[in-house]
């Protein structure tokens, strides 16, 4: 069993996987050490290995048969037919049975609001300081796997196309996010949030304007499979004290404020109404 605090996980599979282990290699100061997983070498700088393998990441919920830590950030490529130049954060797990892109049925993973917070703010800084300009930095909603029962989990994706996985300036943006995040080690008040389409965009602002951090967002569309169950795991499953819940009020509609409203009264979150 390999042991640490914050595992770095990429895949061979994954273009922007590897072009972020690239420049994580050759801008940070890993050391190989003798130790392998799941056949590969494993690379380590401070409590932070990086670990490679070859297969999905969406697929990759047997990482605690071989490795035990805090928290996986998993370097990973996002794709979409909008082929938008994107820089995303977020959470892993389904709201719904659905289970095309991994995981389990209305199971989610750890989220780790502040390592997610964390990414979140390089990402901002990186746009700026390297000029990417026509990218779009924000979080997205908990979405597809891996599942992971007992290690928080925290995605840092290039998107939407090959040119945008390969691009070696958002690597550099993403390493950089990443190993911000592998860092953070603070305690802090984290909320959860409903509402909004995918790219949560009004939860991100909101995010970084409060310095508050989220774990798990349900965005919109699975509302209606969201039930007093549903936010208990979600509070459940972050790491931190949940004491707000965020609510983009006009992001949902009023039959799912007045079903959530009762249940997040009832789990004694302060509501936060954006």
């Amino acid at each position: 069993m390999i042991t640490g605090r914050v595992a770095i996980i990429t895949s061979t599979l994954d273009p922007a996987s590897m072009n972020i282990r690239e420049i994580l290699l050759s801008n940070y100061s890993f050391e190989k050490t003798s130790e392998k997983a799941f056949g590969r070498e494993v690379w380590e700088v401070e409590d932070i290995k990086l670990i490679t393998i070859d297969c999905q990441l969406v697929k990759a919920d047997f990482l605690e048969k071989e490795l035990d830590f805090e928290v996986f950030i998993f370097a990973s490529r996002h794709e979409s037919l909008a082929r938008l130049p994107s820089l995303l954060v977020h959470a892993t797990g389904n709201f719904t049975d659905e289970v095309k892109l991994g995981g389990k049925p209305r199971k989610l993973s750890i989220s780790s609001p502040i390592s997610m917070l964390t990414a979140l703010k390089q990402l901002v800084e990186s746009k700026a300081v390297l000029n990417l300009d026509n990218w779009e930095v924000s979080y997205e909603a908990t979405h597809h796997g891996p599942y992971l029962r007992k290690t928080a989990v925290v995605f840092v994706e290039i998107g939407s196309g090959y040119e945008e996985w390969r691009n070696r300036t958002a690597g550099i943006a993403a390493a950089s996010a990443i190993m911000a995040a592998a860092m953070e080690n603070k305690e802090k008040d984290v909320c959860i949030a409903f509402g909004g389409p995918h790219y949560a965009p009004k939860i991100t602002r909101e995010v970084l304007k409060r310095d508050l951090p989220v774990g798990h967002i349900a965005p919109k569309y699975v509302l209606d499979y969201i039930d007093i169950e549903m936010v208990r795991q979600m509070v459940e499953r972050t790491r931190g004290i949940v004491k707000y819940a965020l609510l983009d009020w006009k992001g949902m509609k009023k039959k799912h404020r007045d079903r959530l409203l009762p249940i997040l009264e009832k789990l004694k979150l302060k509501v936060i109404r954006i």
